[in-house]
């Protein structure tokens, strides 16, 4: 028994050259994924599930020049799409950069002025560290006698005769 619902070779075919062609022409594969829905009478989640699930992947090289014939729709410039800007002038670009010159130094300044923050905390740490240990190593020994000192304890308790 054949499902109703079941995706023939035709309906992929139909949804691999649309998808193909959406991704030529600059579109977006959901674009894609909603015209085949309406074609083929089903959910454009559907058609989406079934692209990224079966056909996408016998379509790999396909898909690779489409993107490429759109980069190239993309990258080359035509009458329409190319705008010239008469107000932008030279001493706008010249303030500009100026104003990210001086943003760009004070940047620099900040950024060595927390170098010079972060070696003197290491410098710190390093002469510190010495004594930390001490410090730990004292700890250490006093939590040892006052364990020793807790087990004497202890045993005092314990034995009454002594």
């Amino acid at each position: 028994m054949k499902r109703k619902d079941q995706w023939s070779h035709s309906d992929d075919t139909i949804l691999s050259k649309t998808v193909l062609e959406n991704i030529s022409n600059g579109k977006t594969q959901l674009q894609a994924f909603d015209t085949v829905s309406e074609t083929l009478g089903k959910t454009s989640a559907a058609c989406g599930f079934r692209w990224n699930s079966e056909v996408r992947k016998r379509f790999a090289i396909e898909i690779k020049e489409a993107k490429v014939i759109r980069q190239s729709i993309k990258s080359t410039p035509t009458r329409n799409n190319v705008k010239f800007d008469d107000r932008i002038s030279l001493d706008k670009v010249i303030l500009s950069l100026l104003r990210i010159k001086q943003e760009y130094e004070v940047m620099k300044q900040n950024l060595a002025e927390k170098d010079k923050i972060i070696y003197e905390f290491e410098s710190e740490k390093k002469l510190l560290a010495p004594d930390l240990n001490d410090d730990m190593r004292h700890f250490l020994q006093i939590l040892k006698r006052s364990s020793i000192l807790d087990n004497l304890t202890n045993v005092n308790q314990k034995d009454p005769a002594s």
